[in-house]
């Protein structure tokens, strides 16, 4: 199964940190952990960490009649949790957003620590966000267009010259994306 421990441990701490008490909880052949503690989180002091609990509430067998044999649900029930309402004291907790300056920032110290290194993720979460923001195919063509005609504009490059290889790449990012 793909619910190995480690992605268990990390989906109770996720429930347990969200979920308001009395929620009820069913998986499938597999229990969660019934504990845990979830440290605090880097970069945001205001999101809520410490102890949570859930208990099985109770253990159903049945037929699966798609693939034969038994199946085995776990309904757990949240005992305590971190859960923090939202600012008008309905609703889930909001994630603070960052600034623009703040998600550039970020980037330079990525970038100056060699740790941005995975140029293919890196282009893959700009276009998911893009997308769920609403910005659409025809800003990344746009953006393709304007990195092509800088490139076009530097003349052709070399392999040697490092300007041109991040102007290239900046291409490559954005026909990527599109």
């Amino acid at each position: 199964s793909c619910m190995d421990p480690p992605l268990l441990t990390f989906l109770s701490a996720a429930l347990g940190r969200q979920c308001q008490t009395g929620t009820l909880i069913i998986t499938t052949e597999y229990p969660l952990p019934l504990t845990g503690t979830i440290p605090p989180l880097d970069g945001d002091d205001t999101m809520p960490f410490g102890e949570y609990e859930l208990e099985i509430v109770e253990v159903l067998d049945g037929d699966c009649e798609l693939l034969g044999g038994v199946s085995t649900a776990y309904i757990h029930r949240v005992v305590s949790s971190l859960y923090q309402p939202g600012i008008d004291g309905v609703g889930p907790r909001s994630k603070p957003v960052p600034t623009l300056e703040q998600i550039c920032q970020g980037l330079v110290v990525e970038i100056e620590e060699g740790t941005l290194v995975d140029t293919e993720q890196f282009t893959k979460v700009i276009h998911n966000d893009m997308m769920f923001k609403g910005l659409g195919v025809d800003t990344l063509r746009e953006m393709n267009d304007r990195a092509n005609r800088k490139v076009e504009e530097s003349g052709p490059s070399s392999d040697n010259d490092n300007d041109d290889e991040d102007d290239n790449q900046a291409t490559k990012v954005t026909r990527y994306m599109i």
